[in-house]
């Protein structure tokens, strides 16, 4: 909430109202596709984000290939 204040200049009532619209976290965890864990290193986090990376991008060369295919 602090942060918010801060970041946004807005005032607590403002804030609250902001932060009691947001989704739960559980919610966005369960109905996320891919959560990326940045509680340990920066080397851990990177690995992670390439890892989803290179799996998107096979998933993209894999549907632009079954639109080209008769």
């Amino acid at each position: 909430r602090q942060r918010l204040l801060e970041r946004d200049r807005i005032t607590p009532k403002q804030a609250d109202s902001i932060l009691q619209q947001q989704v739960s976290r559980q919610t966005r965890h369960q109905k996320a596709d891919d959560l990326i864990d940045t509680s340990g290193s920066l080397h851990d986090t990177q690995q992670q984000v390439e890892r989803l990376h290179q799996r998107y991008l096979q998933m993209a060369q894999g549907e632009h290939s079954t639109e080209h295919k008769p």
